[in-house]
């Protein structure tokens, strides 16, 4: 049974989990740097500027990845 186990996640880390990032790579590309320099330009931080421009605009590319890892592991248990 544990081995089973070990096996599953050996093959969902090397074959869902880089499926599943692609989206969040897709959205953080598209983000528009000039945001990004605009918050920097205003004074924030580089962790304001995260935490309130990019974690927010990236966050549908985060939901994708998450339904993705989602219907791996599904596909895999059901």
């Amino acid at each position: 049974m544990l081995d089973q186990v070990i096996k599953f996640f050996v093959v969902f880390f090397v074959v869902v989990e880089p499926v599943s990032l692609l989206p969040l790579f897709v959205s953080l590309d598209r983000l528009d740097r000039s945001l990004l320099e605009g918050s920097r330009d205003l004074g924030a931080g580089p962790f304001a500027t995260f935490r309130q421009i990019t974690l927010p605009l990236s966050l549908p590319g985060i939901v994708a990845g998450f339904a993705v890892m989602t219907w791996g592991i599904a596909q895999r248990w059901l």
